[in-house]
């Protein structure tokens, strides 16, 4: 049995319903986002192109002159593995460069798969980076064999060297990135439970 309402009881029903707090999703500043991480995944995947030529052109100019068979074969396999990597990470983020429409649940949608993205992305170069250390390391010892020892150590030193110097500030910045990463994802799904109402 329900209570009969008198007009100023429905007046106030409505006014305590217009007065509850409602989370206000503020689409322009989402835009922005989306269109400024579009734009920096552009410049990104263009620094990455830019330094897999280079990689590339490095590893394949030892390949062609080096001294050794045993470095023209890993270097020119290490050229090709570079190149290949950076093709499988464009294409792992191949849909995720332009905004994928104009509505907020289209822009929440793309940042997830974006900042998901990130965390596969530093998964996979987690573990290629463990195969590319250890295989040439692996390859250094099995192929200076039978050099002098001065060049095993200095095949070694040289090795460790660049794993200081490029996997050390990468390691870091990849811990950074999926930090960032994981704060996004929890943001933005909060925004899409918000737009999807109650």
């Amino acid at each position: 049995m329900t209570a009969d309402r008198s007009g100023n009881d429905w007046q106030d029903l409505a006014g305590d319903w217009q007065a509850q707090t409602v989370p206000v999703v503020d689409i322009d500043g989402i835009r922005a986002e989306v269109e400024r991480r579009g734009r920096t995944l552009r410049r990104v995947l263009v620094g990455e192109w830019l330094l897999t030529v280079f990689a590339a052109l490095a590893c394949g100019g030892v390949a062609l002159f080096g001294d050794h068979t045993f470095d023209r074969v890993m270097f020119g396999g290490l050229a090709l593995l570079v190149v290949a990597y950076q093709v499988a990470m464009t294409r792992l983020r191949r849909h995720e460069w332009n905004p994928a429409g104009s509505d907020a649940a289209a822009m929440v949608d793309l940042e997830l798969r974006r900042a998901r993205t990130v965390l596969r992305y530093w998964w996979i170069g987690l573990w290629t980076c463990v195969a590319m250390v250890l295989v040439p390391l692996v390859l250094i010892a099995w192929g200076h064999s039978q050099a002098s020892p001065e060049a095993r150590l200095a095949a070694l030193y040289g090795a460790v060297a660049g794993m200081i110097l490029a996997g050390v500030p990468t390691a870091i910045y990849g811990i950074w990135s999926c930090r960032r990463a994981r704060a996004r994802i929890v943001r933005y799904e909060r925004l899409q439970q918000e737009l999807a109402g109650p």
